[in-house]
């Protein structure tokens, strides 16, 4: 895995042990994105995505101290290559930043890319480092 940072842009590559197709569809599909995109503590509790560009998402994840709001729209959607929609939360200071993930073939796997743009500033790129590292790990582990 590797992290960039830029200003306010963060870039993670990792390489997953599944399809381009069962990775995308981990991120497109409620009862499996509520396994995994829960960093750290915690658990997501609501996964609303209707998924289709300008669709929106709800994402609730249950910290031990507190509730972490999600919610964004679909900008593109090109299974099983690339995933784009904007991301506001309190992490965003409620404005919209901006998330491409890409899915390419690699070996027997895939190599995913995110980027995470339009973040309000060097904290908060980091913050949404080491969560979206965090939650990639768990998406790792549901293909071990």
């Amino acid at each position: 895995m590797t992290v960039e940072v830029l200003d306010t842009t963060l870039t993670i590559t990792r390489q997953l042990p599944a399809s381009p197709e069962d990775v995308f569809d981990a991120w497109t599909k409620p009862d499996v994105i509520s396994q995994w995109l829960c960093p750290f503590d915690t658990k997501v509790v609501r996964a609303d995505l209707d998924v289709r560009v300008g669709g929106k998402y709800y994402l609730d994840m249950q910290g031990e101290e507190k509730l972490h709001k999600h919610e964004g729209e679909y900008v593109e959607i090109d299974r099983p290559n690339r995933l784009v929609f904007t991301w506001i939360s309190a992490g965003t200071h409620q404005e919209a930043s901006l998330v491409t993930v890409t899915f390419e073939k690699s070996g027997d796997g895939t190599a995913l890319t995110l980027v995470h743009d339009r973040l309000p500033g060097s904290e908060e790129v980091a913050d949404h480092g080491r969560g979206w590292s965090s939650a990639l790990d768990n998406l790792e582990k549901l293909y071990s």
